[in-house]
């Protein structure tokens, strides 16, 4: 007989004993002692919300957002802000180009704020395009502008 590696006579006692702990296992499992939780372990510190403004900063910081992005209509920065099908696109002028990046990026932080009614505790997503060309410029990913 060639050997196979398994010895045929310490077979059912090893099945004997993997259905024993089974069964304990599960018992163990279906207790209700297993749900409880252990004596040792230290309760997590409650997650704390992400800080919701009251509506009255929500207010006042959206009429702030709105200020500043009617003031970039006379120099030619800002053209106008809508929503295409539900997708906020700020349109840009010419002095968008030749702004330095730091203005352009507290422009869309701003814009952002519009488009979220001064909720600044939310993110938000959205193209600029260039009046002139009508093509994408940059995108607001959030949280970062991201210029081609």
């Amino acid at each position: 007989m060639p050997h196979t590696g398994f010895r045929s006579q310490g077979l059912p006692k090893a099945r004997a004993a993997i259905s024993v702990l089974s069964i304990l296992f599960l018992l163990g499992a279906c207790s209700p002692a297993a749900d409880a939780p252990a004596t040792s372990a230290v309760a997590p510190p409650p997650v704390a919300d992400a800080a919701k403004p009251s509506p009255a900063q929500t207010a006042a910081r959206l009429q702030e957002c709105r200020a500043k992005l009617e003031a970039g209509i006379p120099s030619g920065m800002v053209i106008n802000a809508s929503a295409d099908n539900g997708r906020p696109i700020l349109w840009v002028g010419p002095a968008w180009e030749k702004s330095a990046l730091q203005a352009k990026e507290s422009l869309a932080r701003d814009t952002a704020c519009f488009f979220l009614s001064g909720d600044e505790s939310r993110t938000l997503k959205f193209s600029i395009y260039d009046q002139a060309t009508d093509r994408e410029v940059a995108v607001w990913d959030r949280s970062r502008l991201i210029e081609w």
